[in-house]
């Protein structure tokens, strides 16, 4: 199964519950993302697969694992849109 990476030049840090994304390759452009996505992306950092995330949200938020799915499949598609995954 394939790794989700981050892209590079991409910081972040925690602010709070939150993560804070600085994209510094187009002008300095800030993300910043709810708990679940915060969440997704940490996991994001370490080294996480597909299956690996949608397991981490189904136990987190106790939602079953056709929801996860479609919730994390959705955010990595806007993720990749805005060229913060590798």
């Amino acid at each position: 199964m394939q790794t989700i990476e981050k892209a590079k030049d991409i910081s972040w840090t925690k602010l709070n519950d939150n993560i804070v994304i600085l994209d510094t390759r187009d002008g300095h452009i800030y993300h910043e993302l709810n708990s679940v996505a915060s969440l997704i992306w940490t996991e994001i950092t370490t080294g996480s697969t597909l299956d690996s995330l949608i397991q981490k949200v189904t136990e987190e938020y106790d939602i079953d694992a056709n929801t996860a799915q479609h919730d994390v499949l959705e955010l990595l598609e806007k993720f990749k849109n805005k060229g913060l995954l590798s």
